[in-house]
């Protein structure tokens, strides 16, 4: 598609510099994201356990794994960073996951118990 749209300017009136600057720059960002698609895997079900967290992916994989960076959390929408710790298969040992997770995705007071138990966890984190 990025290639399509590259094709499709004209290119007669682009002085060389740019264009001996952006052919390279167009190339890395067609890497970056088919990389970034094979390194994509949905979960299917996300844990809190007392000693971290178990994430379980759809084709049933399981791996442990702990928040790693800081949690955004903003009214109806949390962002969540983890850190494979022990996994099986496919996921390797130090693997990041971003997860988003939106309100309505859990019932109400399962969306409360998340937030207060991350809120609590970063103040732990911070005594």
């Amino acid at each position: 598609m990025l290639l399509s749209c590259l094709c499709a300017l004209p290119l007669s009136h682009v002085p060389a510099p740019v264009l001996l600057a952006a052919v390279p720059l167009a190339l890395i960002l067609a890497w970056s994201l088919w990389r970034h698609q094979a390194g994509s895997l949905p979960l299917a079900v996300l844990k809190q356990l007392p000693d971290g967290w178990r994430l379980t992916l759809v084709s049933g994989e399981q791996c442990l794994a702990e928040l790693a960076g800081p949690v955004r959390d903003w009214p109806g929408l949390l962002c969540l960073r983890f850190r494979v710790t022990a996994g099986e298969g496919s996921v390797a040992y130090g693997t990041c996951w971003r997860v988003l997770l939106w309100s309505d995705q859990l019932p109400a007071a399962d969306w409360r118990r998340l937030r207060v138990s991350l809120r609590w966890r970063r103040r732990e984190q911070a005594v």
